[in-house]
Formats: C-alpha cells, sequence, structure tokens
C-alpha cells in the first residue's frame, strides 16, 4: 500500500454513512449528540483516546471508524481547510465538536442539490472547517452564508428532461425486452 499523501491544503472528505442512513434499519437513535455541550464533552473524551486505537474500534461502526481514520489523518497533516459531506443523520455537531477542539472553526449546513440548479433531490449536509490559526473566528459562518446565497432552484423540474411513456423510442426498447 502506499502512503496517503499529507502536504495538502483541503481536504474534501465524505466518510461511511451506513451506520447513519435513514435507510438503515439498524441505525441507533443518538439524538443526544445533536446538544452543543453534550457533544463537546463526548469529542474531549473520543481525542483523548489513542486515534489509531479508535479508527479499529468496532463498537463505533464503520461510519465512526472512517470518520475517526480521518480525524487522525487531521490531526495529524492540518490541512488549512476541510469540507466534509454525508447524510443528514451524521452526528454533525459531535464532529464539529470534534474539529473545533483540533484548533479549527467550523459550520455545518444541510442542502438539497435541487436548490443549487440541479435538477434532483439529494439532501445532504456539509461542513466545512478552516484552521483557527489561518482565518478569523467567522470565515466558517461566511461560508455558510455564501453558499446560502447562492442558492437557485432548477428552473425545470427532472420530468423535463424524461421522454414520455408513449415516446417511440421507450416502445422500442419495451418491445425488446419482452
Amino acid at each position: 500500500t502506499r502512503p496517503v499523501p499529507g502536504d495538502v491544503d483541503i481536504l474534501v472528505a465524505g466518510t461511511s454513512c451506513v451506520d447513519n442512513s435513514n435507510l438503515n434499519p439498524e441505525k441507533k437513535k443518538r439524538a443526544v449528540f445533536t446538544n452543543a455541550l453534550i457533544a463537546k464533552k463526548k469529542a474531549q473524551e473520543l481525542l483523548k483516546q489513542n486515534e489509531t486505537k479508535m479508527s479499529h474500534n468496532h463498537k463505533v461502526g464503520e461510519s465512526g471508524m472512517t470518520f475517526m481514520g480521518m480525524l487522525a489523518w487531521v490531526t495529524n497533516h492540518k490541512p488549512t481547510v476541510v469540507i466534509l459531506e454525508n447524510v443528514c443523520g451524521a452526528l454533525w455537531e459531535l464532529m464539529r465538536q470534534q474539529l473545533l477542539l483540533l484548533g479549527y472553526h467550523a459550520e455545518y449546513l444541510r442542502l438539497d442539490t435541487k436548490q443549487y440548479y440541479i435538477p434532483h433531490t439529494r439532501t445532504r449536509v456539509y461542513l466545512f472547517a478552516v484552521r483557527a490559526d489561518k482565518s478569523d473566528k467567522h470565515t466558517a459562518e461566511r461560508w455558510s452564508e455564501k453558499i446560502k446565497a447562492i442558492q437557485r432552484p432548477a428552473s425545470a423540474s427532472l420530468e423535463a428532461f424524461l421522454l414520455s411513456a408513449d415516446d417511440p423510442r421507450i416502445m422500442k426498447v419495451r418491445a425488446q425486452m419482452e
């Protein structure tokens, strides 16, 4: 295996979502981590643990293991900017608190692609973190404001791009499938 590069300014990552997805019937309810104070306490506890041990700790699930592995990389390489993407059910406040403890300013935002000129619904949360020693404390907040400001709903729905059910090309493909 080749080592993961470390000399980067921006990390864009999406860790595993399986443990946080609404489609996972085994998903555990962890609403307690939406509270900033509780999430900060848990973040401090997790960061005190050995990152190598945490990234192989199956109790945190696949999603937790891949996030902790990414967090260990951030701890070691300290990129200026970290951008994370994941499902809405991920532990966003806990992740934000962990990055705050590592010396980043961080904010997260729930977005739907159809509000950004893409004729498709895909709601996800994005977290933007910037090193505190390279920015002022309002940089992450300004990111959220800029992202909200560029919202522009798609001018056509997805259906506008689809062929009608009685289109001759659709009829031909259906006949070939029979």
